[in-house]
């Protein structure tokens, strides 16, 4: 006898129609770091984030003090040139993206510009305002071209299915957050260690001196954040052609990330020691920055 579902009496049906709950998964973020992919997604973003909340911090200030502009003037100038270019750059980052269907090459881009864009600006803007204004610029749109990749790389890995993606995203934001907490902290000890060695007497030029330099040391993070995106498209371009014994494939993921840490620091360690008071003394001393009167009139 075929009994219809529909002639079953209210309140009773087959097993098929129970569907039970998935099973709540345990362990997700040791699975996730467990990823390579999430691992250097997950660097990149702290990285982007310690360098950007910096950045955000002190550039106001930074050009109002070292272009000798208002408050006001520095703040709009601020706006305009970094947030505003970024919306332009993360459109740009997605039309890429949905035109070439690439994913890592945008993302190496990105962390590139950001490089240039913190080194143009404060190598710069003591001498041009206009190529400081351009740093600003570039770092502008690196910083939002990669964001469209970075928010659908996690979607597209193996082994991912929604709740996963969802635990990836907030894993690489909290960590990402902790490093923008902790970014302006260390970036305020730094501007004062630094501003101890400015061979200048006005105050004002010494603070200019300390977030000028403090600026392109957080600025080299962006280095390990590039030489994340190429180790994750060196490895692809290998499981294509590989090649036996290669020294790259015998380059552990953490020792690679040694090596880079030591080179950050030993640009840091030359760059204090090019800067130290006693390099200036038997030379003349840095120029006062430029008035940029013939940009920005001040407001009165």
């Amino acid at each position: 006898t075929v009994v219809r579902r529909q002639d079953l009496p209210a309140g009773q049906d087959d097993d098929r129609a129970q569907e039970p709950a998935p099973p709540q998964e345990r362990g997700v973020y040791s699975y996730l770091w467990g990823k390579q992919g999430i691992r250097l997604l997950c660097i990149i973003f702290m990285m982007d984030f310690f360098c950007y909340s910096y950045m955000v911090v002190i550039l106001p200030t930074y050009l109002a003090e070292a272009a000798e502009m208002e408050a006001s003037a520095a703040g709009l100038l601020a706006a305009a040139a970094f947030p505003a270019i970024g919306i332009l750059g993360s459109m740009a980052g997605g039309i890429l993206m949905s035109v070439t269907g690439r994913r890592k090459p945008i993302l190496a881009a990105g962390q590139a510009l950001k490089l240039a864009g913190v080194l143009v600006l404060t190598l710069c803007l003591e001498h041009s305002l206009i190529m400081g204004i351009a740093g600003i610029i570039v770092f502008a749109v690196g910083n939002g071209m990669w964001m469209p990749v970075m928010y659908t790389m996690p979607m597209e890995m193996d082994g991912m299915d929604d709740s996963r993606v969802g635990a990836a995203f907030a894993f690489m934001s909290s960590c990402g957050f902790l490093m923008g907490f902790i970014s302006p902290i260390l970036g305020g000890g730094l501007t004062n260690t630094i501003m101890a060695m400015a061979p200048h007497k006005d105050l004002v030029l010494r603070h200019v001196f300390g977030l000028k330099w403090s600026l392109f040391l957080f600025g080299f993070t962006n280095i390990e954040a590039l030489v994340c995106a190429l180790r994750k498209m060196i490895k692809i371009l290998i499981n294509r052609n590989p090649l036996p014994q290669s020294p790259v494939q015998r380059f552990s993921g953490r020792g690679f990330l040694l090596f880079i840490n030591f080179f950050i620091v030993f640009i840091s360690v030359y760059v204090f020691l090019s800067i130290h008071p006693a390099r200036h003394a038997a030379g003349p001393a840095i120029a006062r920055p430029y008035t940029s009167s013939l940009y920005f009139p001040r407001f009165t």
